[in-house]
């Protein structure tokens, strides 16, 4: 699937049709390719290089998504998340009252102040934290494998505690190059789970704008290889999930710039504008 560090098919549908260049990653420096089985644009040069490097998340998503899953989740005891960034969603998490056990998973140790002051909180409210850091990886065969690096991590969690209640990542899917086996995981290995990702054509069109500031913030490990579209969710929830019903469309926070992906409605806008799409598979 690598060869001279380059995708040779698309990461998430795995179709080996000529893709078509729609734009520059002006964070890797490199063409972002749309796929035309599954719609997905993404980076599949990996040539690029790698510097450890440090994104924060929202504190306003953060709080959004507190406020749903006490109201509309007070029962969930265990939470995952992918990618947690500094830790803005784990700490507004350590107030759910009904958590009792908290995991993150993320590349890089780079947010250590903000994880010292997580964990103070989880101790003084009695929670159980674990957190696993991956080594930034340093070639294009190691940059492809990180996503797998997560899943074992996952599975191997699950093995211990049990199929997760709740699996959550928030803006971090767009930063895998191998997205289709850390979202399939994300789907089978917890009760309940809501993956958001900016709304690829949206983001992109962003990017375009910003060219000469995203350039000069040098993000070569957080920058996208991911763009995603309904029509690559859609593949996504009929091809790489297990049998059920999932709903596409705009989260509560910010809607107009992002989509989630999930096994509840619950995590939906209810904004009558917004346009969402109920996906039922059953097996074969």
């Amino acid at each position: 699937m690598i060869k001279n560090g380059i995708l040779t098919q698309c990461p998430l549908c795995k179709s080996t049709e000529e893709p078509k260049k729609v734009g520059l990653s002006y964070e890797f420096d490199r063409d972002i390719l749309t796929c035309g089985s599954c719609g997905l644009m993404s980076v599949r040069d990996l040539t690029h290089g790698v510097t450890s490097d440090s994104l924060t998340g929202s504190s306003a998503r953060a709080k959004t998504y507190r406020h749903v899953l006490a109201e509309k989740f007070p029962k969930i005891r265990s939470v995952l998340e992918i990618g947690p960034g500094d830790w803005k969603f784990l700490r507004q998490m350590a107030s759910h009252g009904g958590v009792k056990k908290l995991i993150s998973i993320d590349v890089g140790d780079n947010f250590r102040k903000e994880k010292a002051c997580l964990i103070q909180d989880m101790d003084k409210k009695g929670k159980e934290l674990d957190y696993h850091v991956i080594e930034p990886p340093v070639d294009p065969v190691e940059i492809f494998e990180v996503s797998r690096t997560m899943v074992k991590i996952i599975r191997e969690e699950c093995e211990k505690n049990g199929k997760l209640d709740l699996c959550i990542s928030l803006h971090s899917l767009e930063h895998s190059p191998n997205p289709a086996v850390l979202a399939s995981a994300i789907a089978t290995y917890s009760k309940t789970f809501v993956i958001e990702v900016p709304d690829g054509v949206r983001s992109l069109a962003q990017v375009a704008r910003d060219a000469d500031l995203v350039k000069r913030r040098q993000l070569p490990v957080g920058g996208h290889y991911q763009w995603f579209t309904m029509q690559s969710l859609e593949f996504m929830a009929k091809n790489l999930f297990p049998p059920g019903e999932y709903y596409i469309g705009r989260p509560h926070l910010k809607s107009e710039n992002a989509f989630c992906i999930t096994n509840s409605e619950k995590f939906l806008s209810k904004n009558t504008h917004h346009k969402w799409v109920l996906i039922k598979t059953t097996k074969d």
